[in-house]
């Protein structure tokens, strides 16, 4: 699963759990329900939030890495346009390379 598609997924949960405890602390006035309703969904909507999170901090890893890598190529890119000094004092530009990871 791709970490788009697994923050659309935590967000989802995270949304879910959270009209679940709305709806039971509002009902939780009826004597019908019981107050460990209500923490069940606090529990819930936690466990949700923590998953969000993780997810977030994937994704903001994968984009940290990927910054890096292309500043790695434009560094290397600005560097092969320098011309280059040869040994009998000519210019030359070095070939680039670009490394996919």
């Amino acid at each position: 699963m791709s970490e788009e598609d697994k923050l659309k997924e935590t967000f989802n949960t995270v949304l879910v759990a959270t009209a679940q405890l709305a709806r039971n602390v509002h009902t939780s006035a009826s004597p019908n329900v019981y107050p460990p309703v209500v923490g069940e969904s606090r529990v819930a909507l936690d466990k949700s939030l923590k998953a969000f999170h993780t997810a977030l901090d994937m994704a903001e890893i994968s984009l940290i890495q990927a910054r890096d890598t292309f500043q790695r190529d434009l560094n290397k890119l600005q560097r092969s346009k320098q011309p280059i000094k040869t040994e009998n004092g000519s210019t030359e530009s070095q070939p680039f390379t670009i490394d996919i990871e």
